[in-house]
């Protein structure tokens, strides 16, 4: 994971369908920002910190196939 990628909320989770976009990581800690209003265990958020292991477990990474042209 590294600053400026864009993750999905996992099916299942309170952040199931919502983009999170990397601000910041640490040894132990992911800085996050939302392209939406979360409601996060009863609280609204548009970004939060949590752990590296909470962040794997609730977001997925995007991964874009590269197409050809012709």
């Amino acid at each position: 994971m590294h600053t400026g990628e864009v993750w999905l909320g996992r099916t299942g989770t309170p952040y199931a369908g919502v983009s999170a976009t990397i601000d910041d990581v640490t040894t132990r800690n992911v800085v996050l920002s939302y392209d939406r209003v979360v409601d996060a265990h009863g609280v609204q958020t548009i970004g939060e910190v949590m752990t590296q292991k909470k962040f794997e477990r609730m977001f997925e990474q995007i991964v874009y196939e590269q197409g050809e042209l012709f």
